[in-house]
């Protein structure tokens, strides 16, 4: 995947981030769950992240290359948004 990178960079920043764990966090079962949970989805995202960018070339007009942006930047949203609503669970 070509964001695979990026998307582990992102997690490993939020895991960086993050406070130390407390006492009444939930239990790891529920954790490795919910990381489950968001692994799928991140690669639900950037599956479409790729099915955009699989068309496009180095010799693509840049119309096309642009028209690309704004589906992509949707998708990076949606990935920081699950990673969000993860860590808040997680907290």
């Amino acid at each position: 995947m070509r964001l695979s990178n990026l998307t582990f960079f992102t997690l490993t920043t939020l895991s960086f981030a993050s406070p130390l764990l407390s006492p009444r966090q939930a239990p790891e079962s529920s954790i490795e769950s919910l990381l489950t949970t968001l692994f799928a989805t991140v690669q639900t995202y950037t599956g479409a992240i790729n099915a955009t960018l699989a068309p496009l070339t180095p010799s693509s007009p840049l119309l096309e290359k642009a028209a690309a942006i704004p589906q992509i930047a949707s998708q990076i949203t949606k990935i920081t948004l699950a990673i969000q609503s993860t860590a808040a669970e997680i907290r």
